[in-house]
């Protein structure tokens, strides 16, 4: 066939006499010179969009090459500008499903740019809407956003439930659509996703037997199937589940010759090969070790040198090789898997691509069993630093919380590196390296526009300002923050936890000799305290009773003599010792940085067999981390004054069953005795609303957030406080909710005064919300949002005697003239002694409990922590 016979094919499919698949392969066989080639590509560009059915069409459809040919030599117009448009957004899409697209952020903003030029109607905007939410997908993926990944179900289905035309099998294809992101964000997290799969698969035989989609979900459904099979016998022990069979090996290699397989899609099934021959990483048989570094090497061969993806197989290729090196003592592969490790490094370039931590903590691992490098764990030091920049662009807590799931597991690890290498400054900044980062991440606001201007960005300065001023976590979305901190050259101060120096600095400001980490035992080894003294070396203490479990101890009485064995004895009896004696009245001061569950253990509380109790030898605070320490040492303190705010059971409406009556006593009398000069919200004694406010949350925001110095800087909040999975909040007038998150933003904006102290009379104000390691509580989120001392619980308190004890607190604090820290210890060995008296001034209603023998009990002192200077 001719060139003229070919274009006359064509020109019949473009008036929709013809077959257009067909005319797709003759226009692309036309000579580039033919002036007309363009022309007829732009024509059946133009009646595809307007007559192919996409879902089932597009996956075989040469459409990028189709746009390349009518772009070579395009026709005028506004009608060729949408055809354009149209067509350059299927391309992505489809470049984004196969997983070839290289650079999603790219393309979306050049999705951004065609859809401006062409009028806007609605199948336009579905059109772009759904192009955009896969590259948004995509971009997730590439970026290792794992917050994206799991909010990309939601966006789903609010995208696909807003209508649209979807062809004869709207709803399937609907169900489809939003099961598909489920059993993706599921994959993402490693979950078990047999029943998700089976479901799809289930759907997808709903749609017509030639329906690409159809093909696609069932092919991919074999291969994704078998591995979680394999995956999921693996978890259950020993057995015949853990290990896939000859046969299932056989249909996974087969997989990797299926014809018309994506680049992208080939490597991926020699890497399924891979795993299944690992039996995820742990085969003994060194043939099906040879056989997995085989697939390795050949998923490395057949990605392009430009795909991002070539850093993934990078790294599966080295894991390959240290498996086989664990198995045979090669030394061989080990020097290849470091190898590799180092290409993969250079193309991952910095703490931006989602595997830098994975990259440098394997070359940390390889350097260890090479033993030829001293400084081996200094690659693992780095790599942790991509969990900052990870957090950092997240826009709200639950996805800081996602994006940090391994941070602190990956850190203990580091830091154990370190101590083997002798490195107890590097333990220390690997330890603080994943801590307290969804925390870190919804606080550390403040400065960034000043940082901005002065590196010439002032547009990104205004805007930055503006979504801080709001105060709201919708407000600063992930691409703001990217935008923000790439600006910022990575912002490199924010990614690194502080030095050694610094931090006994910090100690020295905030008046304690020691900051302590208390790391519980795992499967590998010992529990640990690393201590950073405010002068002299570090040390290490091994602590062999410190367990992740012993929070779970029954009974608190049981948990506190547990406490004293586990950590407070040693570091009393031992470690203090060597320490310079403290100044004369003030005991020896440690700040605890408990590492996981260890977090709930009331430390201060930790009984020797003889009866007495830690806080009775030493003080206690504690801290999220170093860092968060280094930062409230900087902040000067601030003058205490007889001003501030408090609040006294604000009435909860529906959302609490029970008053807080003895609160509004606490709070009333707080407010009389010691801050004549402040505001009382809430729920006077008597039972009447206050003429200054109920305590709804509006006005704790605007006393947050004034400029006003008369405002004070004391803030007492006796509320109801609630936690609940991945979130927590103060109850205030009416049940309105005032959550952990927004008090870190609202506290971020920095208003022009300081606030000294926040006291949480409050249940579970303490008790972390996004996991222990993250550290993040209603009262930690004041903390980093800049209070200089804040007081929260570990648990539910009893009201009247937390009452009688925030009292004495706050008479300490005021008429002593303590420091918060001491105020708060004075008040709890007050609880303890049986010989107490009410203090001047304490309400009648109150009074009558002070002699009460139950004031003594774990139920109420022990719950109260101290955080901060």
């Amino acid at each position: 066939m001719d060139d003229t016979e070919r274009c006359a094919r064509i020109a019949c499919a473009v008036i929709g006499y013809g077959d257009v698949t067909e005319a797709i392969a003759d226009v692309l066989s036309l000579p580039p010179a033919l002036t007309a080639r363009g022309t007829l590509a732009a024509g059946l560009l133009e009646t595809f969009l307007r007559s192919a059915d996409p879902a089932g069409d597009l996956l075989q459809m040469r459409l990028g090459d189709l746009l390349e040919a009518a772009e070579s030599a395009p026709p005028e117009g506004a009608r060729w500008r949408r055809t354009r448009a149209c067509a350059r957004a299927l391309v992505y899409a489809q470049s984004a499903a196969v997983g070839e697209l290289h650079d999603p952020a790219g393309a979306l903003a050049e999705l951004d740019r065609l859809e401006s030029e062409v009028e806007d109607d609605a199948g336009m905007r579905m059109l772009f809407d759904s192009a955009r939410l896969g590259l948004t997908y995509a971009r997730a993926v590439v970026d290792g956003d794992d917050g994206a990944v799991a909010r990309f179900p939601a966006e789903v289905r609010r995208h696909f439930g807003q209508g649209g035309d979807l062809g004869p099998e709207a709803e399937t294809m609907r169900t489809l659509m939003s099961d598909s992101a489920e059993l993706m964000a599921a994959v993402q997290r490693g979950e078990e996703v047999g029943d998700r799969l089976d479901r799809l698969l289930e759907l997808s035989r709903a749609l017509p037997p030639g329906h690409q989609l159809r093909g696609v979900l069932e092919g991919a459904g074999e291969s994704l199937g078998l591995m979680n099979r394999i995956r999921a016998g693996a978890g259950e022990g020993a057995g015949d589940g853990e290990r896939a069979t000859d046969e299932e090996l056989a249909t996974l290699i087969e997989l990797t010759g299926r014809p018309g397989l994506s680049t992208a899609d080939r490597a991926l099934a020699h890497t399924q090969v891979s795993g299944a021959a690992l039996g995820l990483g742990e085969e003994t048989d060194p043939d099906r070790v040879d056989l997995a570094v085989e697939h390795l090497r050949q998923a490395v061969e057949v990605t392009g040198g430009g795909d991002p993806k070539l850093v993934f197989h990078l790294i599966g290729l080295a894991l390959g090789l240290l498996r086989r090196g664990e198995l045979t003592n090669a030394r061989r592969d080990l020097v290849e898997a470091g190898s590799v490790l180092q290409r993969a490094k250079e193309l991952a370039q910095g703490p931006r691509h989602p595997h830098w931590a994975m990259i440098n903590g394997m070359l940390t691992t390889v350097g260890q069993l090479l033993g030829d490098e001293p400084g081996f764990h200094q690659d693992g030091l780095a790599g942790l630093r991509a969990y900052v920049w990870k957090v950092l662009v997240q826009p709200d807590l639950a996805d800081a919380s996602v994006a940090v799931r391994s941070a602190a597991e990956d850190a203990a690890a580091i830091a154990k590196h370190c101590v083997t290498a002798g490195d107890l400054p590097g333990a220390v900044s690997a330890l603080d390296a994943g801590r307290g980062l969804a925390l870190f991440a919804a606080t550390e606001l403040r400065g960034l526009a000043d940082r901005l201007t002065a590196a010439g960005e002032d547009d990104l300065a205004r805007r930055w300002g503006e979504a801080v001023a709001a105060g709201q976590p919708e407000a600063l979305p992930a691409d703001l923050r990217r935008e923000v901190l790439t600006a910022l050259g990575d912002a490199a101060d924010l990614l690194d936890p502080p030095g050694f120096g610094e931090i006994q600095r910090a100690l020295s400001v905030v008046d304690a000799d020691a900051l302590v980490y208390l790391v519980p035992a795992d499967v590998n080894g010992s529990g640990y305290a690393l201590a950073v003294p405010a002068a002299g070396p570090p040390s290490f203490l091994p602590l062999p009773n410190l367990t992740g479990g012993l929070a779970e101890t029954p009974g608190r009485a049981e948990l506190c003599d547990l406490a004293w064995r586990a950590a407070m004895g040693p570091l009393i009896d031992s470690y203090l010792p060597h320490l310079p004696a403290p100044p004369p009245g003030r005991p020896h001061r440690l700040v605890l940085v408990p590492i996981g569950d260890l977090a709930l253990v009331p430390w201060q509380a930790a009984r020797h067999r003889d009866g007495t109790y830690a806080i009775e030898r030493i003080a206690l605070s504690q801290a999220v981390s170093a860092r968060m320490l280094c930062l409230t040492a900087v902040r000067p303190p601030v003058p205490p004054d007889a001003t501030g705010l408090i609040v006294g059971n604000p009435d909860p409406g529906e959302s609490a069953d029970d008053t807080l009556r003895f609160a509004g006593i606490e709070a009333y009398a707080i407010r009389e005795s010691f801050y004549p000069g402040g505001r009382f919200l809430g729920r006077r004694p008597n039972g009447t609303d206050s003429p200054s406010g109920r305590g709804t949350r509006g006005q704790v925001r605007d006393w947050l957030t004034s400029d006003d110095l008369g405002a004070g800087a004391t803030l007492h909040l006796a509320c109801h406080g609630v936690v609940e999975p991945g979130a927590a909040h103060l109850v205030l007038d009416g049940g309105e909710r005032l959550t952990a998150e927004e008090l870190g933003l609202l506290m971020a904006r920095a208003p022009g005064r300081a606030i000294e102290v926040v006291v949480l009379a409050a249940c579970d104000s303490g008790k972390a919300i996004g996991g222990h390691d993250e550290a993040f509580s209603l009262g930690t989120a004041f903390l980093a949002g800049g209070a200089r001392s804040v007081l929260c619980t570990l648990w539910k308190v009893p009201d009247a005697s937390s009452s009688v004890m925030m009292y004495v607190f706050h008479h300490l604090l005021r008429r002593d003239a303590l420091p918060v820290w001491a105020a708060l210890r004075q008040a709890q060995l007050w609880m303890l002694d049986p010989r107490r008296e009410p203090p001047d001034g304490m309400p009648r209603q109150l009074a009558r409990f002070a002699r009460s023998e139950q004031l003594a009990d774990l139920d109420t002192w022990a719950a109260y922590v101290h955080w901060g200077r």
